[in-house]
Order: C-alpha cells, then structure tokens, then sequence
C-alpha cells in the first residue's frame, strides 16, 4: 500500500541502524552472575527560569543512573516478555550512554508498535494515555487531534509503512517535526520496533506559515499518498490530525528532514554510528548487565539486603566499563583533538581485539574499564534526569499530553530547576519565596500559569528580581 521512497544518494551518508537485529539476542535469563537543540526554558517566561550556574558540579554518574533504579523499572513491566524486558533495558542502558557520554544532541526515543495498534513508549502504554485524556476532555479538544495523529501513524505502519512525520506548530516560539523510524515486525517483541526524532525549527507563536511550507514540502518529497493540503490548514490543530505517513528503506530521509529544518546532519548521523560502533564492544557486558538486574528485580530488599548491595555494585562496575567504551567510542571516532589521550584510549580498546567467554575475566575487563576514568559527568545539584525515556514518561506521570510530553524531550539540557535540595524531574520553576511575597513552591512551566497555583502571587504583582 505504501510505495518505497528512497531519498537521492548523494545527498547525505547514513548508516543503517542494528536496532532491528539486536534486542533478540537478549532474552533474560535469571543470573547469580555479574533529542538545532534549545534549553527547554526557552518556550516558558524569563520570569519562570531559575537556573542557578553556581550549582552546576561534577558528580558520579551514579546519581543519575544506577542498576538499583533499573531493576524497580522492571518491576513495573512484568506484563511484558522477557524480549520486551530486555529491550526496555538495552535502551534505557543506550541512551544515557549516548546521550551522557556520547554528547549526541539528536533526542531520540524508542517504542513499540503492537498488533492491536497500540503505541508503547519505554513503560508508557503512549495510546492508552492518550485514549484516557480524550475521555476527560473531549474528542473536539486538541488532545484529540493528538489522538487521531497516532492512530492514524500506527495504522499506516501497521499496513506497510515505515515513516511518518508528524508536525506540531509553536505553543511558544519553536515547532517539531516529530519522525518516526519503523523497523521490520519483530515476533520476539510482538510488534514494530521504532525510533522516535525530535528535529525542532523557528516559528513564532500562532504562526504557522512555516509549518504549511514544511508539510508540503516533506509532502510532495517522501509521499505518494495522498495527503491534505497545508493550504487549507488554519491552526495547529490541523497539523496534529494530518501526519505524513510513507515507507521507506533508508535513514537518508531523517537527514534530509533535518537539512530542510536548516539543522546539520552531522549530529544525526552520529546517532546512527555511534551505536554501530558501540555495541560490538559492550555486548557482553550489557548481557550480563540485564541478568544481573533481572535478579535484582526479583529480590526482596528486606530479605535479600546484602544479596542486592553485592549485585548493584557489580551492576555499577559493568555500567561504568560501558560508559567509559562509549566515552572512548566518542573520542576515537568524533574529537580526535588529543594526540596523547588518544594513544591511550587505542592502547585501552585492545581488550576488544579477542572475544572473552570467561565470565570472571569478562567481569576483570569490565572493573579494568570502568576504572580507566573517574565516572563522573557535570550536572546540578538536582540529579539530572536519567535519559530521555525517563523525561517522557515523568511528564506524561505528571499531565503533559503526549505531543507535549514529546517537545519536553526534544528539548536539549532538560535539568531540574537548579535550585539546591530540589529532587522535582519534571520541568518547572519555583514561586519566590516567603519572605517575598510567594510560597517557594514549584509549579511545572509550559502549562501558562501568570498565577502560582499554591499561593495565588501574581506574575504582574511580583516586583521582585527577575531572572535575565
């Protein structure tokens, strides 16, 4: 039903993903054993930010990640597989890693298309929700529209195609261009495994005449369908209700999605190598590393105290020789600015010239590894939130609908508040406090609020300092 478009072959080079064939080599056995980025402070009021740079520190990573924290995630999807379990892990595990160590700004989220049409993002059954917000506010609402955008990609990829875009118009002065990537049906998973891009543009709010170009353009270059007219389109409600479905057999596409949004592929294109590159290397380790959270999901902290102290420190030996591979991947690969270090890190990558079966010297390469380089990165004083799939499913926890829980994620720097003690992982900013007239209280950004929510303190009433 969907005809093949296949972008031109000069334009951009682009490495096929290995997500397709990877997650069914993880099944879970029980084991005694080892998103052009912009702060998303920028779509809310100046006077909303309160960023404090004196925070900003360096800390262990395992303030931000630890293998304790995945297996409480587990916890939570016991209705899934054990293929379904590990994926969640693997890409939970891969995010970070690209994210934190790899420096790749490309925002990109994983999910899964099942047979019924149901949309499944990280631990977020994504339809479900967005069924549940139509319930309470109507199918005439823009929760709506968002809606029957996602009924209308699943329904599409489900009959062959696999690429949408789906395009959602400014609340404040940005757009996304939300791309979706589907791979072949997997069995093991039970559905169509999909990578999710949040490519972002300029528009000023309540403007959509650069949404209208965009679509058509992204229209007559990707789809033989027939598609609405942007022409016809009056608000952003439209573009929600009308993604641009199509197939196509090349990540090619995603870059030139990109260049037409004035964005350089070259971020885009790490994304797809820098995995390719990676894996190969940590695979060992990152089996081992979901067996031994399995176990520790299935052990109770009451009983099995020591038992789970014994397991998450060897988890954080295995995460931490997985961060470092991925520090040094990026290095070799992206920077090359270090002639010395280098040298090193070439010396270092030679424990991956020989395979190893032997789990005891697997576990002493993965300690060699991990203690290469100080496991540290710089954040808040708030943990940093741990990966994108984290930051989609707390928004959506905390009442974002799904295209905006999507633009949070989109948004490169997602941090806390900034403010010391603050342990809130979800956008927001804080009332001044009493002594000035407020409460001190967060209240979450993006949802409008002139008034503190708590207090009633009026955003044209406080006279106090603003944040620049």
């Amino acid at each position: 039903m969907y005809q093949t478009v296949t972008p031109s072959r000069d334009l951009v080079m682009s490495v096929d993903s290995p997500q397709a064939l990877y997650y069914s080599g993880f099944a879970l056995h029980q084991s005694d054993s080892l998103v052009s980025p912009v702060d998303y402070d920028a779509s809310v009021p100046e006077w909303e930010r309160k960023i404090n740079s004196d925070e900003i520190r360096e800390q262990s990573i395992f303030e931000s990640y630890s293998p304790k924290n995945d297996a409480e995630r587990l916890l939570k999807l016991q209705e899934l597989s054990p293929e379904g379990r590990a994926h969640y892990i693997v890409e939970n595990v891969l995010s970070y890693l690209e994210e934190s160590a790899g420096e790749i700004k490309a925002k990109v989220l994983p999910g899964i298309i099942k047979r019924d049409g149901s949309i499944h993002m990280m631990e977020t059954d994504v339809s479900d929700m967005a069924q549940r917000s139509v319930q309470l506010k109507g199918r005439d609402s823009r929760e709506g529209d968002e809606l029957f955008g996602l009924e209308t990609i699943s329904r599409a990829i489900l009959q062959g195609a696999s690429r949408a875009i789906w395009l959602s118009p400014p609340k404040a002065d940005y757009s996304f261009a939300y791309t979706f990537i589907a791979d072949e049906y997997d069995e093991a998973l039970g559905g169509f495994p999909f990578r999710e891009y949040f490519p972002r543009y300029q528009e000023a709010a309540e403007n959509i005449e650069i949404s209208r170009g965009l679509y058509t353009s992204f229209a007559n270059t990707f789809s033989s369908n027939n598609v609405a007219s942007a022409e016809s389109f009056e608000s952003a409600r439209d573009f929600l209700r009308n993604p641009i479905v199509y197939r196509s057999e090349s990540d090619k596409d995603l870059s030139l999605i990109y260049q037409s949004l004035g964005i350089t592929d070259q971020d885009i294109e790490k994304s797809e190598q820098f995995r390719e590159l990676l894996l190969p290397m940590i695979e060992p380790w990152l089996h081992k590393y979901i067996q031994l959270v399995e176990t520790m999901s299935k052990l109770d902290p009451n009983y099995d105290g020591n038992r789970m102290q014994e397991l998450d420190a060897e988890g954080r030996i295995l995460f931490g020789a997985m961060f470092n591979t991925a520090r040094i991947v990026n290095r070799q690969y992206y920077e090359k600015d270090n002639a010395n270090e280098l040298l090193h890190d070439q010396a270092q990558l030679s424990m991956f010239e020989h395979k190893v079966k032997d789990e005891k010297v697997l576990f002493m390469l993965a300690k060699n590894m991990a203690d290469y380089q100080p496991l540290t990165v710089m954040g808040s004083s708030c943990p940093v939130a741990q990966s994108s799939g984290d930051v989609f499913s707390s928004a959506i926890a905390n009442g974002f609908s799904v295209a905006d829980a999507m633009s949070i994620v989109g948004a490169e720097g997602i941090q806390n508040c900034g403010q010391s003690g603050c342990t809130i992982h979800t956008p927001h900013f804080h009332c001044p406090p009493k002594k000035k007239g407020g409460c001190g209280r967060d209240i979450p950004s993006g949802k409008g609020y002139r008034k503190c929510p708590h207090c009633g303190l009026d955003k044209d009433d406080y006279k106090g300092e603003k944040c620049d």
